[in-house]
């Protein structure tokens, strides 16, 4: 694809950056041994401690504790939001989900324009953890989604995730992410035709592998009308700016199908997959 000029912003976002692993909203139901399976956001402050309190105890390698606690998000806006899924043994599993507000201060230095498509268009699930009685159950992958169609219902077009396990490779896989290699760095385009605003491009983190496995994962989320969107990747070692031409765009973007996530319960492998 010989997109995107200028290609001035292509490595705003490469830094290093430690994330960890990573139904419909409102209130959750599947079928699960222990029971009926909740799963919506935290609604009191007690919910979004013992949330956060599962996330920090089961999440050692990759949690980024710069975040703060988010509280209760009792007007439901995009913003960074505790996710719980209940069981009737209590709380059996956690997530935090928010908008990519990294990448939009990042990308403020150059565009405010383009830090609030980052921040408006892609969400990142910091952390999803389940807790140990209640692993191999299908849970992990039940909040996963919740958290895609969570972002999706408040209009976000991308969700990435960072993978700190290899346990969480299957479970990417099955929530219709692609997970890039090790050695490359992923590339994304965003182009809003319908509000005018200037187009961006921008890269992901490097991810080292100093602490064990960190890979990013990329899901597009429902439709993308009136947006161009493209991901691609370079090789870690490339500098972009100087050899844009080495960037590899997919074609088609990298999703399991032309469903939306509302309508998708099964897993369809990813028709370009490097």
């Amino acid at each position: 694809m010989h997109l995107f000029e200028p290609f001035k912003n292509l490595i705003s976002g490469w830094r290093a950056r430690h994330d960890p692993l990573a139904h419909t909203p409102g209130t959750g139901h599947a079928a699960h041994p222990a029971g009926r399976l909740v799963i919506r956001p935290v609604e009191t402050q007690v919910e979004a401690q013992e949330v956060w309190s599962l996330l920090t105890e089961q999440i050692a390698h990759g949690w980024d504790k710069c975040f703060p606690q988010p509280g209760v998000n009792l007007d439901d806006t995009f913003r960074p939001t505790l996710i719980g899924a209940w069981t009737q043994d209590g709380l059996v599993a956690g997530a935090f989900v928010m908008p990519d507000e990294q990448d939009a201060r990042h990308y403020a230095l150059s565009s405010d324009d383009g830090a609030q498509v980052i921040r408006s268009l892609i969400a990142i699930t910091q952390g999803i953890a389940v807790h140990p009685a209640h692993r191999r159950e299908g849970i992990g992958l039940q909040i996963k989604l919740y958290c895609n169609v969570w972002a999706a219902d408040h209009d976000a077009r991308i969700m990435l995730s960072i993978i700190t396990a290899h346990e969480a490779l299957g479970l990417n896989h099955k929530a219709g992410h692609h997970v890039f290699p090790a050695d490359v760095v992923p590339v994304i385009y965003i182009e809003d035709r319908a509000d005018g605003k200037p187009d961006i491009c921008f890269t992901l983190g490097v991810r080292l592998q100093t602490e064990g496995i960190s890979l990013w994962s990329l899901r597009i989320l429902g439709q993308t009308t009136g947006l161009t969107i493209a991901v691609g990747q370079h090789p870690a070692s490339i500098d972009p700016r100087r050899h844009p031409d080495k960037v590899f765009w997919y074609d088609p973007l990298p999703r399991s199908d032309s469903q939306t996530i509302h309508d998708r319960h099964e897993n369809q492998p990813l028709s370009n997959r490097n």
